[in-house]
């Protein structure tokens, strides 16, 4: 049990997102322990809230997103952030701070700066690709050096760690809920594949919907569903169209009950260019489903056991896309052994395991700040 009183989350937004949910997660599980925790947001309080926060969470939003029409004014806009967000942290009195995602945990560790609180910032997608501007690439070399820890989601962003500075870098992917859900194998001649995430070209569904109309005349009886919303909505409709599998893709839009949608399914595809630790694939594989996916940087061939209860492919071969997808999709029984073992993803990722990597590293942020 961690043996602080007060903790503190910094966040820009509670939006729809991997990252949103893992704090959630990790604030409430603290606070059921009686540590008190409140959840600074940089965002307007007419945003909605769409995660179950425990009642016992103080969440302080700051209504700081506000765009700026030229630099001069963008800096101007960051100092008033960084001294409203450094008033709400001393406010917060908290014995260490956990900031996630990479703009505000630059706004984080410079609104912390002389406070003599531990701060904890938590890289959540990859930073190699996933890009921020010159500017804050900048920020983050000159002000990630000044954090008592940075948390990055995979083993393999370890080195990009350190080359821009960081003096403590921990490795602590995210958690994984058990699920009761598991995905039914029956004798239906219907089957149906799923993937899950935001409709952006990034996360290339192209790639999947490409994979799936190459099998769609071995397999009538095989249907797709791409959950989620975005801006490539549209260009991915027109595809399945172009494609002639419109009649069998299905675009259910946002999904709020995502583990009872995921379990109707036999199988997971992901296809993005890069994540960070993909939390679309953990939960489909807690709910006892193999899944297929590209080996792209970083983290599915950190959750993916190859040939044990899933498929990694090299990234961007759409080719090796569709074989992989149709070994699970001719064989039954491989699909039930698959399945068996995917679950196991919420013993490798628990709960239990990966909150006590991050007390670990409080007490050691805390320890090294007295």
């Amino acid at each position: 049990m961690l043996q602080v009183k007060r903790l503190t989350f910094v966040i820009s937004s509670f939006d729809l997102g991997g990252a949103q949910r893992a704090l959630i997660n990790m604030a409430n599980y603290w606070a059921a322990q009686g540590v008190e925790i409140s959840v600074i947001t940089l965002n307007s309080e007419d945003k909605p809230f769409p995660y179950h926060a425990d009642a016992r969470v103080k969440l302080v939003r700051l209504d700081l997103l506000y765009n700026s029409p030229n630099l001069f004014q963008g800096v101007i806009h960051s100092i008033k952030r960084i001294i409203k967000l450094r008033n709400a942290i001393r406010e917060s009195g908290a014995d260490a701070i956990i900031s996630f995602m990479d703009t505000t945990n630059i706004l984080t560790i410079l609104a912390s700066l002389g406070l003599r609180v531990p701060v904890l910032v938590a890289e959540r997608t990859n930073p190699m690709l996933h890009k921020i501007g010159w500017k804050w690439e900048l920020a983050r070399r000159l002000s990630y050096p000044f954090s008592d820890v940075l948390v990055v989601q995979t083993k393999g962003l370890l080195d990009w760690a350190r080359k821009i500075g960081a003096t403590k870098v921990v490795a602590i992917p995210n958690l994984v809920l058990m699920q009761k859900e598991k995905c039914p194998i029956s004798d239906s001649s219907s089957r149906s594949i799923v993937t899950l995430g935001r409709l952006a070209p990034e996360k290339r569904f192209d790639h999947i919907l490409s994979a799936f109309s190459l099998l769609k005349d071995l397999f009538p009886e095989w249907t797709l569903t791409i959950c989620g919303v975005g801006d490539a909505h549209a260009d991915l409709v027109a595809q399945s169209k172009q494609l002639d599998i419109n009649n069998r893709v299905f675009f259910p839009g946002r999904i709020d009950k995502v583990h009872e949608e995921l379990a109707r399914h036999d199988f997971f595809v992901l296809s993005s260019l890069y994540e960070g630790f993909p939390n679309a694939l953990c939960e489909a594989m807690a709910c006892g489903l193999p899944a297929v996916s590209y080996d792209c940087p970083c983290g599915p061939n950190e959750i993916i056991r190859h040939e044990i209860d899933g498929y990694l492919v090299p990234s961007g071969n759409i080719a090796e896309l569709a074989n992989s997808m149709e070994r699970l999709m001719e064989n039954s029984s491989l699909r039930r052994t698959m399945q068996s073992r995917a679950c196991e993803v919420s013993e490798r990722f628990s709960m239990e395991l990966i909150m006590n990597k991050w007390e670990c590293c409080i007490v050691k942020a805390i320890e090294g700040k007295s």
